[in-house]
């Protein structure tokens, strides 16, 4: 299936282009998200960006060779 993603700056035009989109067959339109304020996992672009680039100053760890993740669990704690 493909998607358009339109973005339209006077929402006036919204119901009408529902309609007009909505009477061609094969065209559903999805409903947009809701996101919860408290939602940890909902940010922007911006903040994820400075999520990783905060992440990659903390300590790194690799498994050793032979090592499971619970090995590298443990040596960590």
């Amino acid at each position: 299936m493909t998607q358009l993603v339109l973005n339209i700056e006077d929402t006036s035009l919204i119901p009408s282009l529902k309609q007009i989109l909505g009477a061609i067959k094969g065209v559903t339109i999805a409903k947009p998200l809701k996101i919860k304020k408290d939602d940890p996992t909902s940010f922007s672009k911006e903040e994820f960006f400075a999520r990783i680039d905060e992440a990659k100053k903390g300590p790194s760890y690799e498994l050793k060779e032979g090592e499971t993740i619970e090995d590298l669990i443990e040596r960590i704690g």
